[in-house]
C-alpha cells in the first residue's frame, strides 16, 4: 500500500491508504477523534465535584464487623438498602482464635459506613 504525506494546519502527517483523498481522510477522522480538552474544563469539573461531597453532613458513623466476608458483604448491603453508604475500604485483620494458643490463623473483615443528611 502506497504511503501519502498529508499537510493539514502546517502540520505534516504520513499514513498509508489506497488514494490520496483516503489518506486525508484518514487523518482527519483521527484528528478529529483526539481532540484534548482545555485544561481550563478540566478545572472547572473538578471543583464542582469537590464542593458537591463536602456539602453533605454526616449524621451517623459506623463499623461493621464479622469474622466472614460473605456476612460481612450482606449486612453492608442491608445498610445501602436503609441509605447508608460505605466510606473507604474493607480492612482485614488477621487474629489468632478467640483465646486459643496457637490456633487457627483467621481474619477479622471491617467496613466504615457513614449516613448522610438528605438535608444541607
Amino acid at each position: 500500500m502506497p504511503s501519502f504525506t498529508i499537510t493539514i494546519d502546517g502540520k505534516k502527517y504520513k499514513t498509508e491508504a489506497t488514494s490520496k483523498k483516503a489518506a486525508e481522510k484518514k487523518i482527519k477522522d483521527h484528528l478529529k477523534k483526539n481532540v484534548k480538552t482545555p485544561k481550563s474544563t478540566k478545572k472547572s469539573i473538578k471543583k464542582t465535584t469537590e464542593t458537591k461531597s463536602m456539602s453533605r453532613k454526616i449524621i451517623d458513623y459506623q463499623i461493621l464487623t464479622n469474622e466472614s466476608q460473605y456476612t460481612l458483604t450482606t449486612t453492608v448491603k442491608g445498610y445501602i438498602r436503609d441509605g447508608w453508604e460505605p466510606l473507604g475500604g474493607v480492612a482485614v485483620v488477621d487474629y489468632q482464635g478467640k483465646g486459643l494458643v496457637g490456633g487457627i490463623g483467621r481474619y477479622e473483615f471491617a467496613q466504615a459506613i457513614v449516613k448522610y443528611s438528605k438535608y444541607r
